[in-house]
């Protein structure tokens, strides 16, 4: 009898249009509707290239070199490029060639006049505008100034030691990989294309720190990643003049200090995005609230004509409501994992290389969610449409605060009452799937694994208690 009735329990969930579209269409429907919304929002780390105009007043190669490397460039300027340049360059391109992947340009550089610059920010077509001027009290840099910068013997502005050293910390930074371990001066100079008269102009470069500013017409995200390269830039070439002045050059930590690199904490997917679609699961599961209130209330006679019926009959209660709960238990772990499916085979979805504990976390969940209707279908007199809409209130309300809605609440709520995080089912089923894919171990996986059993046990005990033995002298 108990297989008789699990069968039919499954059919009639199955059949249930209810279950078809809460279950099934909506959470797919919204799947797509999230994939479309911010599916290419966080693609290449969440990095979009920012345009932005370079006016410069004062010639800066190192500048020049330096915003080359962090993007691409255009020019509406005739301009040379030294020696120098041309070796800076070099440089940079070397390091972009040693990353791993293709890396997207941070900035879109244009260089231009004063007056197209101002144009475009106008008219949106860059958010912002560089520009490099001479350092604060100096004149500006003239044709007859930097003859007269470079001229004469080149040996009595920096020694050929002192463009090694600058080389090897330089290309140890920027180029990877340490070379001329064993080489000479002079052999380093040579080996890189460049002359004492290069280096007196990279020193000058040094010495000069050009002025940067910048003007923006509105605040922003890309903005904000302008300023942050400035101010990164501004560090590097301070630390740099550090060195050039006679400061630490037997390590090269003082240089990789001012480097800025990209190391993951993690291999798994840290996109915002993807979290939309972890509490979206677990909405799914805990949608097992709905499926399973009648099991409570079809065994009770005083609440409905069926469970009237099941009281005369001479199946036992408690198979009825085992068969019950396990036609439930199956019928929702099979929806929620047609929603991973979908999220992952069809809209692609990362959940981090560990897919089969996903499934295991979502029928979990699940089961978690069934327990819930069955204690929730307990409780009361209430109709069983009554309790429909209080448990869907429940579960859309513990969604929002688990941040399906809105990213953000979740945070706000850790950082006021983080008890309601801790507590929250959704959130829990959630969280369980983020550690899936940023923690190297299982251990805080398995952690709210376990609080989702325990809720599950304590649910289905409390139902057990509020359904067992109850007598009508008439109904």
């Amino acid at each position: 009898m108990f297989f008789h009735n699990l069968k039919y329990e499954i059919i009639l969930n199955l059949r249930a249009k209810e279950v078809i579209i809460w279950m099934l269409l909506f959470p797919i429907a919204l799947s797509v509707l999230y994939k479309a919304a911010f599916g290419n929002v966080y693609e290449n780390g969440g990095i979009t290239t920012v345009p932005v105009a370079v006016v410069e007043h004062e010639p800066d190669e190192m500048f020049r070199s330096m915003i080359n490397y962090m993007g691409e460039s255009e020019s509406t300027v005739d301009g040379t490029e030294s020696n120098l340049g041309r070796w800076l360059a070099k440089t940079m391109q070397e390091k972009n060639q040693q990353e791993d992947g293709e890396r997207k340009p941070l900035f879109h550089a244009i260089y231009c006049n004063e007056e197209d610059a101002y144009r475009m920010l106008e008219d949106g077509d860059v958010k912002g505008i560089i520009f490099v001027d001479a350092p604060e009290g100096a004149a500006a840099l003239s044709g007859d100034t930097q003859d007269a910068d470079t001229s004469g013997d080149a040996s009595d502005t920096v020694t050929a030691e002192w463009g090694a050293e600058a080389i090897k910390h330089f290309r140890e930074a920027w180029g990877g990989d340490a070379v001329y371990e064993n080489a000479d001066a002079e052999e380093i100079l040579s080996g890189e294309g460049l002359t004492l008269q290069d280096m007196t102009s990279f020193q000058d470069m040094l010495d000069k720190k050009s002025s940067l500013t910048l003007k923006i017409k509105s605040n922003g995200m890309e903005q904000s990643s302008i300023k942050r390269f400035l101010e990164m830039y501004s560090a590097l070439t301070g630390i740099t003049a550090h060195l050039a002045d006679g400061g630490d050059t037997d390590s090269s930590s003082v240089m990789d200090a001012a480097v800025i690199a990209d190391e993951k904490l993690t291999e798994g997917n840290t996109d915002p995005f993807v979290t939309y679609m972890y509490n979206m699961i677990a909405m799914v599961a805990l949608f097992g609230m709905t499926v399973a209130l009648h099991v409570a209330l079809f065994s009770e006679a005083n609440l409905s004509d069926y469970g009237a019926r099941r009281s005369c009959s001479s199946t036992p209660k408690l198979t009825t409501i085992m068969a019950g709960l396990c036609g439930c238990f199956l019928s929702q772990i099979l929806c929620v994992a047609v929603c991973i499916t979908f999220q992952a085979f069809v809209l692609k979805v990362d959940f981090g290389g560990r897919l089969p504990f996903v499934y295991l976390g979502g029928a979990l969940g699940a089961v978690m969610g069934v327990s819930m209707g069955f204690f929730v279908g307990a409780i009361g007199r209430l109709k069983y449409e009554a309790k429909i809409g209080i448990s869907m209130a429940v579960v859309m309300g513990l969604s929002f605060m688990s941040g399906l809605m809105f990213s953000g609440i979740k945070a706000s709520i850790e950082m006021s009452a983080p008890i309601i995080n801790d507590l929250n089912p959704v959130a829990i089923v959630a969280d369980s799937f983020y550690y899936l894919s940023v923690d190297p171990d299982l251990t805080r996986y398995w952690g709210k694994m376990v609080c989702v059993l325990l809720y599950t046990v304590v649910f289905i005990l409390l139902g057990f208690l509020l359904t067992r033995r109850r007598k009508y002298e008439s109904l």
